[in-house]
């Protein structure tokens, strides 16, 4: 399988216009095929320094041929240089301001070339404010389709490097300066492990010193301290740094780039207790798991939840239809018998041998329904009771004294009374 070419890029251009696609552009186009990864484009504008420690942090994790593309150029247009250089068999491609100067301090460098062949340029270039695009992306093209670092331009006499203040001993205590402060805000120091070995010749003996304030020895991680306290550790690239759990060191601390961080040997049995948590370089460990500890009830407050009650149905009314009622009423039973009271002196008349009409019922009309005008019930047609047949008048009982002859005219359906009234034939 043939090698595959990376690319890298590294700008303060940030990600909201064009320009990291028009660099991506221009080298996809001279030179297809190529792989392009973003080491960043957060830089803060025109932070060299940031910069510089990007590159530096990455650099080691791509493999030799690698073309880095590093541009954070704030004298762009002037007569500032462009170089090429080759560290750790990899070359970077960036400003002459100094974007190089940890790199130079920590790996050395292997070849240098001032860019001044124009042939490798892009031919249509405009104006003098994006070299990025114009110079060295093409540049880099010319290198990953084979092109050699010498024929570029010359070697030139010097370059440029910040001009940053080294860790230095005095006595068993190491003075260093912040470097670098992340996105997390932990702060990254230029001391390193091999310069704290060398001094105290012990990582497990230390103390780190802010001014007139002891952050403590070096811990293995952020979780040894507790949340929102801070504590020293060594990172993941081997530097001194200072973190809080939890939080940003940069703010709690009152941490910037260039303030002073000192390392002091110590003999505090505090200091020496945290020894066996600092494990020796290039040497893995398993760490001890933590000690279960059983935390009271009471420990734990437990938040008030506030329970919603469910919303009630909804209920849906719709309007009734107009209907008609047709009410079917029970045949009515015959009245009871009138109690043996004292008759009122005028009892209507009544056919001992017909049942009594039934009382009228009062009939109820629907509701309407709500969106429509009433209207009046129609007329229902109320049905008359047949005619009673005449009664024999019945004299009260407190007045009505028969014989015997007067009950048996009475029987033959003749009344004592009234000789002219016709027989009344009994059932």
């Amino acid at each position: 399988m043939p090698k595959e070419q990376i690319v890298t890029f590294l700008t303060d251009f940030g990600t909201a216009d064009g320009y990291v696609a028009s660099m991506k552009g221009v080298l996809l186009s001279m030179a297809p095929g190529v792989r392009l990864v973003d080491l960043t484009h957060e830089i803060a504008m025109s932070d060299i320094l940031a910069g510089a420690f990007v590159l530096n942090q990455a650099i080691d994790y791509f493999p030799p041929g690698t073309i880095h593309l590093a541009v954070i150029d704030p004298g762009v247009g002037t007569d500032r240089r462009i170089l090429a250089a080759r560290y750790a068999r990899q070359i970077v491609i960036a400003p002459d301001n100094g974007l190089l100067t940890l790199l130079d301090q920590r790996l050395g460098l292997e070849g240098l070339v001032s860019v001044r062949n124009e042939s490798y340029f892009l031919a249509s270039r405009i104006g003098r404010t994006f070299d990025g695009r114009d110079i060295m992306a093409p540049v880099a093209a010319a290198l990953a389709t084979g092109t050699r670092l010498e024929q570029l331009g010359p070697t030139p006499e010097s370059y440029k490097l910040l001009d940053l203040p080294a860790a230095r001993a005095e006595g068993s205590t190491i003075i260093g300066h912040v470097l670098h402060v992340d996105r997390f805000g932990n702060c990254v120091t230029n001391i390193s492990r091999s310069m704290i070995e060398q001094v105290t010749r012990t990582l497990g003996r230390v103390e780190v010193v802010i001014g007139q304030r002891s952050i403590g020895p070096l811990h293995g991680t952020f979780s040894h301290v507790p949340v929102g306290e801070a504590l020293a550790l060594l990172d993941s690239i081997d530097l001194l740094e200072i973190a809080v759990n939890g939080g940003r060191a940069s703010d709690r601390l009152q941490l910037r780039v260039g303030d002073e961080v000192q390392v002091r040997y110590s003999r505090a049995e505090a200091v020496v207790a945290r020894e066996k948590a600092l494990p020796p370089q290039g040497v893995v460990t398993t760490p001890t798991p933590a000690p279960v500890v059983k935390i009271q009830p009471e420990a734990l407050p437990i938040p008030a939840v506030k329970i919603q009650p469910p919303p009630p149905p909804v209920v849906t009314v719709l309007p009734l239809e107009p209907v008609s009622i047709l009410t079917v009423l029970p045949p009515m039973a015959p009245p009871a018998p009138p109690a043996p009271k004292k008759q009122p002196p005028a009892p209507a008349p009544v056919d001992t041998k017909r049942p009594a009409a039934p009382a009228p019922v009062e009939k109820k009309q629907p509701a309407p329904p709500p969106a429509e005008k009433k209207q009046p019930a129609a007329p229902v047609e109320k049905k008359q009771p047949p005619a009673p047949a005449p009664a024999v008048k019945v004299p009260a009982e407190d007045d009505l004294i028969l014989s015997e002859d007067d009950i048996r005219l009475f029987e033959q359906g003749q009344s004592p009374d009234d000789d002219l009234l016709p027989p009344i034939q009994l059932d």
